[in-house]
C-alpha cells in the first residue's frame, strides 16, 4: 500500500515506528576565529574594595541583538569568514586599531609593563565553533572615557556581570599567568608555545571538593 502524500520510503502496509520522522543531518558549527585583548590595570590602594584584588579589567558591553546579547566581554574582534590569524605581532597591531578606532581607548607605549600570548581558548555554540586568541595587556594607566558600555570590573565585580562561557575561559587564562610568578615585563612568549600550553588539561579542575 501507498501512501498518498507520497512521502513513505516504503509500499509495505506496516512500517516500523523507528523509520519516522526522517530526521535530516545536521549541518556542523562554522567555525569563526576572534582575537581577544585582555587590558588590566592595578588598582589603587585607596581604591582597593578588597586588599586580595591587585587589577582591574576594561570590559565591553555586545549590541543589544544577535548573538551574546548585551553580554559583556573583553576587547574583541571577530575574523572575516577564511581570514587567517597570522603572527602575534600582526594580531596585536590588529588589535590596537581595533581598541583605539573602535572603542576610543588611548595606550601609550611607555605606559605598558608587559603584553604577552596567553594562549587560544574553544567555545561551541549550536551554530559555531568560536576559537578565541587571548592575549595580556597590563598597563599602568589607561586614557579611556568610559560610558554605559565601556566599563572596569575587578574579578569581584565580574560575577555581577552577564558574559559567556568563552570570556570567563579567557579569564582562566589569566588567572594561570598571575599564579605562574611576578611579571617581568619580557618579550610576548611564542604563540605555538602559548597555544600548546592552553591545551594542558586543568587536572585540579576534576576534583574539586565541594563545601
Amino acid at each position: 500500500m501507498k501512501s498518498p502524500c507520497g512521502l513513505c520510503t516504503s509500499d509495505e502496509a506496516t512500517l516500523s515506528v523507528t523509520k519516522y520522522p526522517i530526521v535530516s543531518k545536521k549541518k556542523p558549527p562554522r567555525d569563526l576565529s576572534t582575537l581577544v585583548t585582555i587590558i588590566e590595570r592595578p588598582i589603587a590602594e585607596k581604591e582597593k574594595e578588597d586588599k586580595k584584588e591587585e587589577y582591574e579589567y576594561l570590559f565591553v558591553q555586545r549590541p543589544s541583538t544577535g548573538l551574546l546579547a548585551s553580554f559583556w566581554e573583553f576587547p574583541s574582534s571577530d575574523l572575516g569568514e577564511g581570514e587567517d590569524v597570522g603572527k602575534y605581532e600582526e594580531s596585536k597591531v590588529a588589535m590596537d586599531e581595533f581598541i583605539s578606532n573602535k572603542l576610543g581607548v588611548v595606550l601609550k607605549k611607555e605606559s605598558i609593563s608587559d603584553r604577552r600570548y596567553l594562549g587560544e581558548v574553544t567555545h561551541v555554540f549550536s551554530h559555531i565553533k568560536q576559537t578565541l586568541h587571548v592575549e595580556l595587556l597590563t598597563a599602568d594607566t589607561v586614557d579611556v572615557t568610559l560610558n554605559d558600555k565601556l566599563q572596569w570590573a575587578t574579578p569581584e565585580r565580574m560575577k555581577t556581570l552577564a558574559m559567556s562561557k568563552g570570556m570567563k575561559k579567557c579569564f582562566d587564562l589569566i588567572a594561570r599567568a598571575h599564579q605562574g610568578g611576578k611579571k617581568k615585563g619580557a618579550a610576548p612568549a611564542k604563540k605555538k608555545e602559548d597555544a600548546a600550553l592552553s591545551k594542558t588539561s586543568k587536572i585540579d579542575s576534576f576534583f574539586k571538593v565541594k563545601k
